[in-house]
């Protein structure tokens, strides 16, 4: 045990019982703010791996790429 853990534990020995609850409640509220903090992070991390993945896509003529799959799948049938 370190000897930080140490000291704080004798301070909780030492300290009234009726102290404790808030002690109690404010440990509880800082280990779920780490743990949010930490899901948070994850989060980014996940976020910026995608944005890293992200590319540049090219201006699509959507009318021209229509007509060239209409004549690839029919081929020259008049679909007008």
């Amino acid at each position: 045990m370190t000897a930080l853990r140490q000291e704080a534990m004798q301070m909780v020995e030492t300290m009234p019982e009726e102290n404790l609850a808030a002690i109690v409640n404010f440990m509880a509220k800082f280990r779920d703010n780490a743990e949010q903090i930490n899901r948070r992070n994850r989060k980014a991390a996940a976020f910026a791996n995608l944005e890293r993945l992200r590319r540049e896509v090219p201006d699509l003529d959507y009318e021209q790429a229509l007509a060239e799959y209409r004549e690839e799948k029919y081929g020259t049938q008049n679909l007008h």
